[in-house]
């Protein structure tokens, strides 16, 4: 990878509220570390307000009114992206009325307004708000607005919304232009990462939907982290991936202890994996997944397949080498005997060393059980964590499905990487 600007990355703890009890455990799966990444040649340009199309009769429907705020006056891209990254919660209501009620007057800087119906799509909003909230001073929305309108909001925090969307999935208000640079090349960047959609169909709720809705969680590591993958490719930006910010596995002697028992094949192989991904390397980690249970098979259930081009969209949408090393440095392994297929084409008896214990230890005979019960609370707090997952929630998973079906990796050993996947 390029040498380039040096990104501090503070790994945020990946337990959720709901898993409190684990924090202290949590806390640790990560080291403050600084991964190289690569830096643009030339200044960054600002992405276009207005989608272009090589198609004279189309037309972007998705223009952004832009308004001049001063305290945002020389603002990039990335914050706006980063104010999309740290909203709250993303909300549906219907508008009882916006300026001061029974004043008549719709109005305003800041301008307040009453909701009713609330539905939280996703994120932490009140279920007690009296939906008394605010926009932010930038805002008309009376322009854009009718009494019973249904709209959909981004929530700064819990009283203070930062977009509202109609029904057409537009914004119904102007913005400050690092807001609608971000929200037009969320847009571009979102079609391409979904397999080539056209950006004039990609709606701005949509767009801004799929950037916050994936990287806010504290999964992805720090909001630095979630902001460098939402403009990753993005023209002027540079490209990194979801394991730049992952302590290389040789610094990660404090659990679990595998040096100590892992054959030294498997240990170097599980050492170049590591490397490989968490330098971003798409293109040494395609060249280790040649044998795949016999067959060159896509070795990501995520859809990361032959071609780096497939797999960096994988991995930016679903964390594909983020997920990777997660398993093989935060998890303890179990080995496990299997009848498979060689490198020389015969089905012999070998032992597999694989990530997560869970894939060994739990099956369809103990799956009834908590994780708990089965590998200790410190491992299960692991294993929830690396699959985006509460201990309930992973418990739950097992009871609908016997077993464990969710993310494993496995190297034998002879030190030739098997497999990485999720299902049955």
């Amino acid at each position: 990878m390029a040498k380039g600007l040096w990104i501090v990355v503070v790994a945020m703890a990946l337990v959720t509220s709901a898993c409190s009890s684990e924090t202290d455990v949590t806390s640790t799966l990560l080291q403050t570390t600084q991964t190289t990444v690569p830096s643009p040649t030339t200044t960054p340009t600002t992405p276009p307000t207005k989608v272009t199309s090589t198609t004279e009769h189309q037309q972007d429907p998705w223009t952004i009114t832009v308004v001049p705020v001063n305290q945002y006056a020389g603002a990039d891209m990335e914050l706006g992206v980063e104010e999309i990254v740290t909203a709250s919660a993303m909300i549906e209501a219907t508008v009882d009325w916006i300026g001061e009620p029974g004043s008549g007057r719709w109005c305003c800087e800041n301008p307040p307004l009453k909701v009713s119906d609330i539905t939280v799509l996703d994120g932490e909003f009140p279920l007690d708000s009296d939906g008394a909230l605010n926009g932010i001073d930038y805002q008309s929305l009376d322009a854009g607005l009718d009494i019973g309108d249904r709209v959909t909001m981004l929530m700064r925090d819990d009283t203070v919304v930062l977009f509202v969307f109609g029904r057409d999935d537009g914004l119904v208000h102007p913005a400050p232009q690092h807001q609608a640079d971000a929200i037009s090349a969320m847009r571009v960047r979102e079609a391409q990462s979904a397999g080539g959609w056209d950006p004039l169909d990609y709606s701005p709720l949509r767009a801004v939907t799929d950037v916050w809705g994936r990287y806010h969680t504290n999964w992805w590591g720090s909001v630095d982290q979630g902001v460098a993958l939402a403009v990753s490719g993005v023209p002027g930006y540079p490209v990194t991936c979801s394991a730049a910010d992952l302590v290389p596995v040789r610094q990660n002697v404090g659990y679990p202890p595998s040096y100590d028992a892992l054959p030294a094949t498997v240990a170097r192989a599980r050492d170049e994996i590591v490397d490989a991904a968490t330098a971003c390397d798409y293109e040494e980690v395609l060249t280790l997944t040649t044998f795949v249970d016999g067959d060159d098979t896509d070795l990501f259930w995520w859809s990361g397949g032959s071609t780096s081009g497939v797999f960096v969209e994988a991995d930016r949408r679903f964390g594909a080498l983020r997920q990777l090393v997660l398993a093989l440095t935060n998890t303890a392994y179990a080995d496990e005997e299997v009848n498979a297929e060689n490198s020389s084409g015969e089905f012999v008896d070998q032992t597999f060393y694989v990530w997560p214990s869970a894939a060994v230890l739990i099956d369809a005979a103990n799956a009834a059980q908590s994780t708990v019960v089965t590998l200790g609370e410190q491992e299960s707090t692991r294993v929830a964590v690396l699959n985006q997952m509460t201990i309930e929630e992973l418990d739950e998973s097992m009871r609908v499905f016997p077993g464990y079906a969710l993310f494993r990796t496995a190297i034998d050993a002879a030190g030739r990487w098997r497999f990485a996947l999720s299902g049955d």
